[in-house]
């Protein structure tokens, strides 16, 4: 016997529970299906593209996209249904950052290495965005993880800190100043390089030279110009030797003359090549061989100044004999017409001297010029080495006193001087003298005047010509004083006066009556 069962077609009735978690995990992700009064369903699995997962009993565990189709196995009921699922890609889990390796700047992130870092499954790191040239310094980069299962694992990203280390300063082109050579200017130099944002120049001395500025030197000297710069990706210098040479400059000594026991001329120089700069001198100066005898004396140089370079041509100081000198004799003599006073020429010679020989006078001889005395005063005459004068019957009214003139000649070089002698026509008179000579540095202080030698007079002295207080002066280099003076055989009259010291060398008035 047969029996009929009628089934009844429940598809519609049919639905799916999912499993708990869709996300990928290694674990198979079996469906159920339920409907009322269904006791069992069998179930196939079958990727939807029909090939990566062909169908099967067995549910998926890897990412992609499924149907799973569940059918009624109770004997009285029938049908079947399908539902499409996605097991999604796992994210990984990172637990340990890798580390990177320094870098310097200039260099991409693909130029840092990464190494290490724990993730919940395999993979490999690498900079998110590996063509990111940082700036010098430390900070956070983006790194992205990939891993080794890409079916059942999406990408993940974290951060690694990179140290970017500052790049050498790049080659700098160093440009010089249009010259290099003193010009009371500074030396500026300039620089640039590709990629520093800016470069400071700072400038130091060397070979000697001390220096060290910012400010470009003005001073010849031998230096260095250093470059740096602020810009933080970089770091280091480069420098260049330079040197500021001296101007160049010539001084040419002014050859000079004098003659014998002469003071030297001031000796003095050109400048003829070159110049010096506004507001620049020379120390030092021009010095000569020392020696005072006839000949030549070679001029040299201690002109200086660093900042030029000096060439100096030299020249000499000649020297050469020298002209005598004629002093100015003071003659007293007596007015009577009756009466014939008397000179020798060696006695005018005592006040007259050759600076060739010093005290020798052997080369000195003596003219006197007979026609030279002042018209009314009698006459002179010679007669061997010795003058003689006669005053005329009657004197000229007035105070000024005659005077002759006699030619000094050196017969050594020919080089001749005029001399001139004062007659004083006086007894009892006395003549006021200015010529004479105070001598601060005598013990005791003196008080010389040039008069004929072995001359007797009587000094008188004020210390005002208005009102006038003559006063007779001592010699208190005799026992007992007196006050007769006796002039020596050069001529000088030495008066002592204690009034005289180095801060009161006015002395006074003088005046002198001669006492034959």
């Amino acid at each position: 016997a047969y029996t009929i069962v009628v089934k009844t077609d429940i598809s519609s009735q049919i639905t799916f529970l999912d499993p708990a978690d869709l996300t990928y995990s290694g674990q198979a992700k079996a469906h159920s299906a339920q409907a009322t009064g269904v006791t069992g369903f069998s179930y196939k699995y079958v990727s939807q593209d029909g090939t990566s997962y062909p169908e099967s009993t067995t549910p998926p565990t890897n990412a992609g996209q499924y149907t799973v189709t569940a059918t009624v196995t109770d004997v009285d009921k029938v049908g079947s249904a399908s539902k499409d699922f996605t097991i999604a890609k796992a994210t990984p889990t990172i637990s340990a950052a890798p580390t990177a390796s320094a870098i310097t700047y200039g260099q991409t992130l693909a130029a840092s290495s990464l190494n290490g870092g724990t993730a919940s499954t395999a993979g490999t790191y690498a900079f998110t965005t590996p063509s990111t040239a940082p700036n010098a310094g430390t900070g956070n980069q983006v790194v992205t993880f990939t891993p080794s299962d890409t079916a059942n694992y999406n990408s993940a990203t974290t951060s690694v800190s990179v140290t970017v280390n500052r790049a050498s300063l790049p080659a700098v082109t160093f440009t010089a100043p249009a010259s290099l050579v003193y010009s009371r200017t500074a030396k500026a130099y300039t620089a640039i390089a590709t990629g520093p944002s800016s470069l400071t120049l700072t400038y130091t001395g060397r070979n000697g030279t001390t220096y060290n500025n910012t400010v470009a030197p003005t001073n010849a000297g031998d230096y260095t110009v250093t470059a740096t710069t602020s810009d933080a990706n970089y770091s280091g210098s480069q420098g260049q030797n330079f040197s500021i040479t001296p101007k160049p400059l010539v001084i040419t000594a002014e050859a000079k003359t004098k003659e014998v026991a002469q003071p030297d001329p001031a000796l003095t120089y050109q400048i003829t090549s070159g110049s010096l700069l506004a507001g620049d001198s020379l120390s030092g100066g021009l010095i000569r061989v020392l020696g005072d005898s006839v000949g030549n004396y070679a001029i040299t140089s201690t002109l200086s100044n660093s900042n030029y370079q000096i060439t100096y041509v030299g020249a000499n100081l000649t020297i050469v004999s020298a002209t005598p000198i004629a002093g100015n004799d003071f003659w007293v003599v007596d007015p009577n017409p009756n009466i014939i006073s008397k000179i020798s020429f060696s006695q005018m010679l005592s006040n007259d001297s050759d600076p060739n020989q010093g005290t020798n006078k052997a080369n000195l001889t003596l003219t006197v010029n007979t026609n030279s005395l002042t018209a009314g005063y009698g006459a002179i005459r010679i007669k061997g080495s010795w003058v003689s004068y006669q005053p005329p019957t009657n004197l000229p009214v007035g105070s000024n006193l005659p005077t002759f003139t006699y030619t000094l000649l050196n017969t050594s070089n020919n080089k001749s001087a005029t001399g001139t002698v004062t007659v004083s026509l006086t007894r009892d008179n006395v003549l006021q003298v200015t010529n004479f000579v105070l001598k601060t540095n005598m013990i005791p202080p003196q008080v010389w005047f040039s008069v004929m030698p072995t001359q007797k007079f009587q000094v008188e002295k004020t210390l005002s010509l208005s009102p006038t207080n003559w006063v007779v002066m001592q010699d208190t280099g005799t026992t007992p004083a007196t006050n007769a003076f006796t002039s020596d055989s050069n001529g000088w009259l030495k008066v002592p006066d204690q009034a005289i010291t180095n801060t009161n060398v006015s002395g006074g008035f003088y005046r002198l009556r001669w006492t034959p």
